[in-house]
């Protein structure tokens, strides 16, 4: 009887395999310091094929290669709203939907960088946050300095800053979301301020989806204007698509400007200029097609018919602060005190954001009067106003209506 004795070779060819040993997580420096390159290198790099397509093609140029270089190092660095100094003025104001490439490269780089890291404490993201958005910060600056030219001098300062605030707000939203963090970070919210950031978002977004229909409805009526604007500027076919690549990238910044129009404050385009419900005084403008949209008019009745944007805004402000209020405790609702205070709250969240998409697409648009465009500073406050006392006002009323009885 023979016994089957396992071979030498087959014992050990099922011993010799080891487990497979997990990836060491990056150190924090580290992992900042590669998402700040990534999210540079492949914003840089999309930027810089379209302008030297535009380089290319355009015959009677003049510009030398390094020029063009310099040149796209130059419009990747107006997207995150780096000032130019240019003969007799500057240039800042920046093209919204450029912005949001960079925005959303920085979002997922810091995504990566945070699994890679394994960071999951509230803390850790913060932490590579700061460190992402020191290295990206920098490189914007640098990058400010190699991109000079004779005529075009990126300001390094205004770089470096404005590189620094878009990677917080891009990096650290994609590192918190990443490390498992949101929860956290609600749980510190108390209730009555998570109550006013839901309807001031709310609100916010209506007047914001306001805006983009009245920015449409304006370039439909006017679009034999703006047709004839692109044919006198005779491009050519591709110099066409360019331009009109240039006019869809202003698209969110002229959005953001027919919502503060339609909420009152209106908005300039150069100084001693107004563009608002109430009148408009302008002078001669640029001949960009997406300018053909801009409104005319004395404040007649239908060019008021706008500002029942802002009103529709504060009504959704305080009924999301409702049903957001009831799901939350359906058997305590808010008092009608409480009421008017989350009313006037959701409003100040909304004329914050306001005054955020207000400083992002406000700027000199070039020398001389074009130094000053934008809606005004001043606008967020009577956004916040209006929204704040709408929807203070809609929950006063929804709550007197649920319970007559209660004073």
């Amino acid at each position: 009887m023979s016994i089957l004795v396992p071979s030498k070779g087959h014992s050990r060819s099922r011993s010799a395999t080891p487990p497979t040993p997990s990836v060491p997580p990056r150190p924090l420096v580290v992992a900042g310091l590669s998402a700040a390159v990534h999210a540079a290198s492949l914003g840089l790099l999309t930027v810089t094929v379209l302008v030297l397509v535009g380089w290319a093609t355009a015959a009677d140029s003049g510009a030398s290669a390094g020029e063009a270089l310099r040149s796209a190092v130059q419009v990747w660095l107006v997207g995150h709203g780096t000032a130019l100094a240019i003969p007799g003025g500057r240039f800042s104001l920046a093209p919204l939907g450029l912005t949001a490439l960079p925005a959303v490269l920085l979002y997922l780089a810091a995504g990566r960088a945070t699994r890679a890291a394994a960071v999951a404490t509230l803390r850790g993201a913060v932490s590579l946050t700061a460190m992402l958005a020191g290295a990206y910060a920098v490189m914007s600056a640098l990058l400010a300095l190699v991109a000079r030219t004779a005529d075009i001098r990126p300001l390094p300062v205004s770089a470096f800053l404005a590189a620094a605030v878009l990677a917080v707000a891009g990096g650290g939203t994609g590192a918190i979301r990443a490390s498992g963090s949101w929860p956290a970070l609600r749980r510190r919210v108390p209730a009555a301020a998570g109550l006013a950031v839901t309807g001031g978002v709310g609100g916010l977004a209506t007047l914001i989806a306001g805006g983009a229909l009245l920015a449409a409805a304006s370039l439909a009526a006017h679009h034999d204007a703006a047709l004839a604007m692109m044919r006198g500027l005779d491009t050519g076919v591709l110099g066409g698509l360019l331009l009109l690549l240039a006019c869809l990238l202003y698209v969110p910044t002229a959005v953001v400007w027919s919502a503060s129009y339609a909420a009152g404050p209106g908005f300039a385009l150069g100084s001693a200029t107004t563009v608002a419900p109430w009148g408009t005084e302008l002078g001669a403008a640029p001949a960009f097609p997406l300018l053909a949209a801009l409104p005319g008019g004395d404040g007649s009745s239908p060019a008021l018919l706008v500002l029942a944007v802002p009103l529709a805004a504060g009504i959704l402000a305080g009924l999301l602060v409702e049903r957001t209020d009831r799901r939350r405790s359906a058997a305590e609702l808010l008092t009608w005190r409480q009421s008017a205070a989350a009313g006037l709250g959701a409003g100040a969240v909304t004329g914050l954001g306001m005054a955020v998409l207000t400083a992002a697409a406000s700027g000199a648009a070039g020398p001389g009067r074009l130094g000053q465009t934008g809606p005004p500073w001043w606008g967020w406050l009577v956004v916040a106003v209006e929204v704040g006392l709408v929807a203070a006002a809609t929950l006063v009323v929804r709550r007197r209506s649920a319970a007559p009885g209660d004073g």
